[in-house]
C-alpha cells in the first residue's frame, strides 16, 4: 500500500528567517560559551553542546526548504528538541559553575526565545 504524499505551496512567513537568525544567534552564543569552559573532564558536555547548537540552523533551513507542512512541522519539532537539549545543558553547565554566569545568560535566553518561537510551528492544525 502506498502512502499518498500532499505537497503544499512553500509560503515562508516573515517569522521564519527570524527564527534562522536566532538559531544562528544560539550557536554563535554557545560557541562562546564552549570556548570558556576549561574543566577537561567537562569535555563531553562541550562537545555535546557544540554539535548540538550546530544542528539547530541546520534543522532550520531544511525546514524552510521543505514543500510538506507536514514534513516541515516535523524537522521544526525536531529542532525544537535540539534547542531544548541545548538549554539543558547550558543549565547543567550552569549548576556546576564551569562557566561564568553572564556567558550562560545570554545562551540560555537565546535558546528559550528560539523554543518559544518554534513551538507555534510545531502544533498540527486542528481537526476538521
Amino acid at each position: 500500500m502506498s502512502v499518498a504524499r500532499f505537497k503544499t505551496p512553500s509560503r515562508p512567513p516573515s517569522s521564519r528567517p527570524e527564527i534562522y537568525e536566532l538559531s544562528v544567534k544560539l550557536s554563535r552564543e554557545v560557541e562562546s560559551v564552549v570556548q570558556r569552559i576549561t574543566s577537561e573532564e567537562r569535555f563531553f558536555l562541550r562537545d555535546q553542546l557544540d554539535r548540538k547548537s550546530t544542528t539547530v540552523p541546520q534543522l532550520i533551513q531544511q525546514g524552510l526548504r521543505c514543500d510538506s507542512l507536514v514534513e516541515r512541522r516535523a524537522v521544526y519539532a525536531n529542532a525544537r528538541r535540539v534547542a531544548q537539549d541545548c538549554l539543558a545543558v547550558l543549565d547543567a553547565l550552569g549548576a556546576r559553575n564551569t562557566v561564568e554566569p553572564a556567558a550562560l545568560t545570554e545562551a540560555q535566553a537565546s535558546a528559550r526565545a528560539l523554543i518559544e518561537a518554534l513551538g507555534p510551528l510545531t502544533v498540527p492544525p486542528p481537526l476538521p
